[in-house]
């Protein structure tokens, strides 16, 4: 399962209050989103904030590994 929780959305919800300060990729402060990646019905993952401009590149990067599908 992957979700990513908006800038704008992270204050409605108790469980991310606390992420989307700063980006883990650029160290930015502005419009930083919670991206949260595990396994369907696992209570473990990964939650990673990141970027606007981060997740726009990140987007790119993946794009590029599924070649010419």
């Amino acid at each position: 399962m992957i979700k990513l929780i908006k800038n704008s959305e992270l204050k409605k919800t108790i469980t991310y209050q606390f992420y989307g300060i700063r980006c883990n990729c650029c160290n930015s402060t502005n419009n930083v989103n919670v991206l949260e990646i595990r396994a369907e019905n696992s209570s473990g993952g990964t939650i990673i904030d990141i970027c606007d401009k981060c997740l726009i590149e990140l987007k790119e990067q993946i794009e590029k590994l599924g070649g010419d599908e």
